[in-house]
């Protein structure tokens, strides 16, 4: 306004944020700690570490909030510790899966590098997966080749990667869980209830 006059204070430049201090706008995860997640993560961490199993928690907030950021720094804070096992399963790949628990088998031994020559149980199921291609050529429902040995194979493939990290217990994250429609996602969320009911599970 007329005959207004700013302070030395005011009169003072303001400097820019340089450019490697600024964060992107997009939404693809990081596991570099941009957003200030690791103290709150290293807490969790440690909080994982002494509850009982089967127990599940929820990271909420709106898209682009930093939740999947959050999980990865958290993920690689629990890698690094080794008392537990994490395991990363994106929604979004698992939304036309038939079965949850093959697919999570395979990514566990996937996530920890484990084969089927090292893991029986592992390769038990891979020949039983062989096996339900057969059965489906002549007519066969799914269930009724799979269910008899996949959660025998589930839990063995666990315990052969709690053995092989010496890790006490295995930590599912459930990343894009909000981007499935409701249908996929209620159907993946009972199959995940499913999978942690086994006890010994996760």
């Amino acid at each position: 306004p007329e005959g207004f006059r700013p302070s030395p204070a005011e009169r003072k430049p303001v400097r820019a944020a340089a450019p490697e201090a600024l964060i992107a706008d997009n939404d693809f995860p990081c596991r570099e700690d941009q957003l200030g997640f690791r103290s709150r993560a290293q807490a969790f961490r440690a909080f994982l570490e002494r509850v009982e199993p089967p127990m599940t928690l929820v990271v909420d907030g709106p898209a682009g909030c930093g939740k999947s950021s959050y999980m990865q720094i958290l993920q690689l804070l629990i890698e690094q510790s080794g008392r537990l096992a994490p395991v990363w399963v994106n929604a979004m790949h698992y939304d036309q899966e038939t079965s949850l628990l093959a697919s999570i088998i395979q990514q566990v031994a996937r996530d920890h590098g484990l084969t089927a020559a090292a893991s029986p149980a592992l390769r038990r199921f891979r020949q039983s997966v062989e096996g339900l291609d057969r059965a489906s050529e002549v007519g066969l429902r799914a269930e009724d080749t799979r269910i008899e040995c996949w959660q025998e194979c589930y839990l063995q493939v666990v315990a052969d990667v709690l053995a092989r990290r010496r890790s006490r217990q295995l930590v599912l994250f459930v990343d894009d869980l909000d981007a499935c429609a409701p249908s996929s996602a209620r159907r993946l969320l009972q199959d995940l209830f499913t999978v942690t009911q086994i006890p010994g599970s996760c």
